[in-house]
């Protein structure tokens, strides 16, 4: 068994088939993957919620490639049997527009509400909605950017910032 490693075809086969398999690799990847494209003028993107959206960060971000927004939800002040919330968004390009809606999974359809500027650089926008904020709760957000549309949807979990440790008090 030992007399194998002397073998000398077995040395350059050891040697070369890692340097193989790791150029193999980029070069399908190279092959197949996807090529990065423009926007068009008048199409629509989705946006993919990031992770922070997944759980009680207090901020949930959107991206598709160099778009990135994040929108953040807070003051809590009742108003009958639904809550005022007001939704803050920030972009690092400036919008000509954007659209929320607060969606139950019981209601099937939600109409969106507009948001506001709230800086001469298009790139702060704030609106308020009275709805009740549950586990099922989703937030459904469109925008604009040059004459082209990105949507995205994701659940309300981060609307609260929660953190594992106390927090001292101020």
């Amino acid at each position: 068994m030992l007399n194998v490693f002397t073998n000398k075809h077995v040395i350059v086969a050891m040697i070369v088939s890692p340097i193989l398999a790791v150029l193999a690799y980029y070069a399908v990847d190279y092959k197949v993957s996807e090529k990065p494209h423009s926007a068009v003028s008048g199409k629509s993107y989705p946006l993919v919620a990031q992770s922070n959206c997944r759980y009680s960060s207090g901020k949930c971000t959107f991206k598709n490639g160099d778009i990135e927004v994040s929108i953040s939800i807070g003051g809590n002040n009742t108003n009958g049997n639904n809550q005022q919330w007001t939704l803050v968004l920030d972009s690092q390009l400036p919008l000509q527009g954007a659209k929320v809606a607060l969606i139950d999974t019981s209601s099937t359809a939600a109409s969106p509400q507009g948001m506001s500027a709230q800086n001469n650089g298009m790139t702060q926008w704030q609106t308020n909605i009275a709805h009740q904020l549950t586990e099922d709760s989703t937030l459904q957000l469109a925008i604009a950017i040059d004459d082209t549309f990105y949507y995205g949807e994701t659940s309300t979990l981060f609307a609260h910032y929660a953190v594992g440790f106390p927090q001292p008090k101020n």
